[in-house]
């Protein structure tokens, strides 16, 4: 949080203690008859939260039972969720509409948040009024809450946006009002009350004297539409010195600067939608204009529907907690998420079907992405706005306090919502307090607070650290924004308790089939053949091998948590290159060969081999090239450990017998380097291979065309060179990877359609040449 004084105003927030609605036991009814607690939570369970408003309304002890009810919710809140719900639902009955849900990281705000949805489920927003009338309304309502200075900044910003785009007009009409008036023939009776000029309604005391919006609205249009009144008039085109025709031209600038002079108006309107800002966009006027043409007729579609925009990150993890903390159907209707990619939302739902949804979840990516289309596409404003929403909340909304225009923070502003909420451990800029009061007062201003305005004030003397400033803050914003820290929240200590879950078949075998996957690689790598530890760059125990043996470890535990299917994949040419070395070079039985062939098709079509020596059923199995037996790599290690073992006590017999064991091949074997002499299963011995072999390959099949040469080589060098080189796989990942792969030869043989159809598009003759 941003340091200073700031800082501790919102240490003194999360001090405040906010009521939590007191539990009932039972209750009595007039005629005496006593409902017990549990029958009464029994009947409220199956209330939507408007039927349970509508249930607290009728007496004040069905009012607390209603207040202390938390329907649709698998889980019990905490105490401090309580009274932020609490807070919440005050909130939205008030004329502020919303605030800032600004509890501490890690204190529950989605629960909380999902708990205000359950307990508004089948809210209703109201009719929509005229939109023409509501604008003026709110802009009436914000001209009464703003201090004078602030009346002069619109009106001067108003103004100057009017002689910049009509320059010509505000010089001929905006100043000498009077003096036309008392000069031109005839003015006085076609106008009769002269409006002040602009130069006069810029004046403190000109603007001090209008009582609301609309009054000053009424006296700056009063100026194009006199001067349109007398230049269009028969009298000023007789009476002007250069003829009709100079009083004509007046009369179409006059039109230019009331027509200029409205856009200007609808740009400033009561959201502080200046055109200066908003220019930079390429918009202007948009709220009126979005409003009126992206709006059925009657204005937008009534919902029970929030609008909840998140970071797209977070977009899974509120699909998840709507899942897993909600019951189904206790928000009255479906739950709408916006993970569709790129494609416009307009395509993808209507209007009615998103005002017929109890939750639509999108994220603030996508929101830019719909306005940059409404006004680069065909001007359709977003399907968004043809909505009345009940609830906007905004995930990690402190961004809405910054000053910057964005395409994002304009869509919000032109959505019909009647609730508007920021939800943000960190609602302030944490580089200094300035900043962070800007912030503030960004989110109130976005927020809608009927006394944003006033921020500005509070927040330079809390700056100036004036005297009672920390406390007149803190009265501000403790209606607006609600803050619980994690040194207050008592939480109870968790129960942790260990179950072992029965694993199914299918998560059996990819867990086995993984370890053992990797497990060969140990296993192989380990042996010792012609060369000690000639295997130890490619295993997973090698440090450049860091990366491989992280992922092999997160694979493991994504295994024992049910990730999924996996699949083995063999390249043709591996398949045929083993099928080769057992025939060619270990001059194997036919049957042999056949098992081998057998065992790599059913392990590339998923079906598991058992082991011959234990029987666990794997999909990977290591090959005996003699035998054609199929052992697990745990059974390997342990024939190979036991080759080890009595390898080494023939070593130590020879060296007590002789000074020089090393002359007479009894040194100790290398750590970690182990022998296998034998087949596990049928001991049959691995013999050394000679074989003729290319001088810069060792393929049994190669193009290179040079005299081979016999080659001898060790047993176990053979043994972990004739294994096929499978690959393993999540299923998912493979799929993915096709449908990608799949997706990239549409779009490249779309392209290629494309291309030739231009090619052999007829050029069109010009207009002079047609007959």
């Amino acid at each position: 949080m941003s340091s200073g004084r700031l800082a501790a105003l919102f240490e003194r927030l999360g001090d405040i203690d906010r009521p939590v609605p007191t539990q009932r036991v039972g209750w009595t009814t007039p005629t005496g008859a006593t409902l017990d607690h549990d029958v009464l939570e029994f009947i409220v369970a199956r209330l939507l939260g408007q039927d349970l408003a509508a249930l607290g309304s009728t007496c004040s002890s069905l009012r607390a039972l209603a207040a202390c009810s938390y329907i649709g919710l698998r889980l019990t809140l905490f105490p401090h969720q309580r009274a932020s719900l609490a807070f919440m639902m005050a909130a939205e009955a008030s004329c502020q509409r919303g605030g800032i849900l600004a509890d501490e990281p890690g204190t529950g705000k989605t629960v909380t948040i999902l708990s205000l949805l359950c307990k508004t489920a089948g809210l209703r927003s109201r009719a929509p009024a005229n939109v023409a009338q509501a604008r003026a309304e709110a802009a009436d309502e914000e001209w009464a809450s703003l201090a004078l200075p602030f009346k002069r900044e619109l009106a001067y910003a108003i103004l100057k946006d009017v002689r910049t785009r009509c320059p010509r007009g505000f010089a001929l009409f905006g100043s000498s009002g009077e003096q036309a008036a008392a000069e031109l023939e005839g003015y006085l009776a076609l106008v009769p009350t002269p409006p002040p000029d602009f130069a006069a309604l810029k004046s403190d005391t000109a603007i001090g004297a209008f009582p609301s919006r609309s009054a000053f609205d009424e006296a700056v249009r009063a100026v194009p539409q006199a001067a349109l009144t007398y230049w269009s008039s028969h009298v000023a085109s007789h009476s002007h010195p250069h003829g009709p025709a100079a009083a004509a031209e007046l009369a179409s600038v006059a039109k230019e600067l009331q027509d200029v002079l409205e856009t200007v108006l609808e740009s400033h309107g009561p959201k502080g939608s200046k055109s200066g800002k908003g220019s930079k966009l390429g918009i202007q006027g948009r709220v009126s204009k979005s409003r009126s043409a992206g709006s059925s007729v009657g204005g937008p579609l009534r919902s029970c529907a929030t609008l909840l925009v998140v970071p797209r990150p977070l977009v899974p993890h509120w699909r998840e907690q709507l899942e897993w903390h909600v019951h189904t159907g206790a928000l009255g209707g479906p739950v709408i998420v916006d993970d569709h990619g790129p494609a416009e939302l307009r395509d993808l739902y209507s209007a009615s079907e998103l005002a017929a949804a109890a939750v639509v979840v999108t994220s603030s990516e996508r929101l830019s992405q719909e306005h940059r289309h409404a006004h680069r596409g065909d001007g359709r404003p977003s399907v968004l706005c043809e909505v009345a929403w009940v609830r906007l909340i905004c995930d990690e909304g402190h961004s809405l306090g910054g000053g910057a225009i964005t395409h994002t923070k304009v869509l919000l502003q032109e959505l019909s919502v009647e609730r508007r909420w920021v939800m943000s451990g960190t609602p302030a800029k944490e580089t200094s307090d300035a900043d962070g009061c800007a912030t503030l007062g960004g989110l109130l201003s976005f927020l809608r607070h009927p006394k944003h305005s006033l921020w500005k004030g509070v927040a330079r003397r809390l700056l100036a650290h004036a005297e009672g400033a920390e406390d007149a803050a803190l009265a501000f914003l403790a209606p607006i924004m609600v803050r619980n820290l994690k040194r207050k929240i008592a939480v109870p200590h968790p129960i942790r308790s260990t179950r072992f879950l029965e694993c199914s078949a299918a998560e059996r075998l990819a867990y086995n089939s993984l370890v053992a996957f990797f497990q060969a690689n140990l296993v192989l790598t380990g042996l010792q053949g012609a060369v000690t530890g000639a295997g130890a760059d490619v295993s997973l125990l090698h440090h450049n091998n860091l990366k491989s043996a992280r992922k092999a470890v997160e694979n493991v535990r994504l295994a024992s948590n049910g990730g999924g299917k996996q699949l083995a994949t063999l390249s043709p040419h591996y398949f045929r290159e083993c099928c080769a070395w057992l025939s060619e070079r270990y001059r194997a039985p036919s049957r042999v060969v056949e098992r081998a062939c057998a065992f790599m098709t059913a392990a590339q079509s998923g079906d598991a081999t058992p082991c011959d020596k234990c029987g666990l059923p794997l999909l990977l199995q290591l090959l005996m090239p003699m035998c054609g037996h199929l052992c697990c790599p745990e059974c390997v290690d342990s024939a190979s450990a036991a080759s080890s073992a009595a390898a080494e006590e023939g070593g130590e017999q020879a060296a007590r017998h002789d000074d020089f064991p090393s002359l007479r091949g009894g040194a100790r074997h290398a750590e970690g380097v182990r022998e296998l002499c034998a087949c596990p299963v049928c001991a049959e011995a691995l013999p050394e291979l000679e074989y003729l072999k290319c001088p810069r390959c060792d393929d049994v099949v190669c193009s290179h065309g040079e005299r081979r040469v016999l080659t001898q080589a060790h047993p176990l060098d053979a043994f972990a060179y004739v294994q096929p080189g499978f690959d393993l796989q999540w299923s998912e990942t493979l799929r993915e990877a096709e449908a990608r792969a799949l997706a990239h030869a549409y779009e490249l043989q779309r392209r290629e359609e494309a291309r030739a159809a231009a090619k052999v598009a007829p050029t069109a003759l010009p207009s002079s040449s047609r007959r």
